[in-house]
């Protein structure tokens, strides 16, 4: 047993049997060769490892790349969507704010109108009650005149009657009131004439700015002394005064008007189908209506003597 454990050697796992010469030849021989074969075989998988760490380590990197470049494209792609998404919502907001803003416009142009057109009728309201008054107490001072006027020509009339003719002339010419002796005459209406239109039933008669409630009155007199004629009583507003004529037979007012000296202008007018007749005043001055009056009566004096 014991020469059998002299007869082997062991060296790192590997047993070797010995002979006279040292160790068997062929037995180191084999191992040899295994250990070479081994080392080969190592080497080989050691190439194999490192080819596959290369690889690993190259895919890896391109693995690295390609996630960075799909970041980088995921996040250009994200911000324009985001992009694309904000533009979009802030349209929307711009439109709702645009429609929000324009029915407020709306709402605040139509209560603005509303609130001027309110306004506008009560101005207009104060206006005709302020033109009303301002025509009445033209007319009550008018009436007080012509009642001064009325009671000057007769003391005129009776102090001249107990003058000669020769003191009432002279009287006259230092008054600087015209002597003539023709008196006024109204040209009665003509019937209807080419190129005139013809009123029948009812007709409305403004009279424009100057106006003077003495010689609206007048002429409403001189109305309803025409035949088959009625005149309203005169109506006052801001820009006008208004009449309403009714007529019976046929008559050219513009005609019958305009003939009259107190009467600047006559013009007709049709409205929706309407006729109306515009007139406008020869307004005179208190002092030269008083002369005129008085140049008259004096001249009938002179008439009657």
């Amino acid at each position: 047993m014991d020469n059998d454990k002299q007869s082997i050697l062991e060296f790192r796992g590997y047993m070797f049997k010995r002979v006279k010469s040292g160790l068997d030849e062929n037995q180191v021989t084999d191992i040899i060769e295994k250990i070479l074969n081994e080392k080969d075989e190592l080497a080989k998988r050691q190439g194999h490892l490192s080819s596959l760490m290369k690889l690993a380590e190259k895919t890896i990197s391109e693995a690295d790349n390609m996630a960075e470049q799909i970041k980088k494209e995921a996040e250009a792609k994200a911000k324009e969507e985001a992009k694309q998404l904000l533009d979009t919502m802030i349209a929307e907001a711009m439109d709702n704010v645009n429609k929000q803003a324009e029915t407020l416009k709306q709402g605040a142009l139509v209560e603005a109108q509303e609130i001027l057109k309110k306004r506008a009728d009560e101005l207009q309201t104060k206006l005709n009650q302020s033109a009303q008054q301002l025509c009445q107490r033209m007319m009550v001072q008018t009436e007080s005149l012509a009642q001064e006027l009325a009671s000057l020509k007769a003391d005129l009339e009776h102090e001249a009657s107990t003058l000669p003719e020769s003191a009432v002339i002279s009287i006259a010419e230092n008054t600087g009131v015209s002597l003539s002796t023709k008196t006024d005459k109204v040209t009665p209406p003509t019937t209807k004439e080419s190129g005139h239109i013809v009123y029948t039933n009812l007709v409305e008669v403004e009279i424009l700015p100057p106006r003077d409630a003495d010689e609206i009155n007048k002429l409403r007199t001189f109305l309803n002394e025409l035949p088959g004629i009625q005149a309203e009583p005169a109506v006052n507003y801001v820009d006008k005064t208004s009449m309403k004529v009714h007529t019976n037979n046929e008559i050219n007012l513009t005609q019958a008007l305009s003939e009259q000296n107190y009467i600047k202008q006559v013009f007709e007018e049709n409205e929706n189908g309407n006729h109306k007749l515009k007139v406008s005043l020869s307004i005179s001055s208190p002092l030269d209506e008083s002369k005129d009056m008085l140049s008259r009566d004096v001249g009938r004096i002179l008439d009657r003597r």
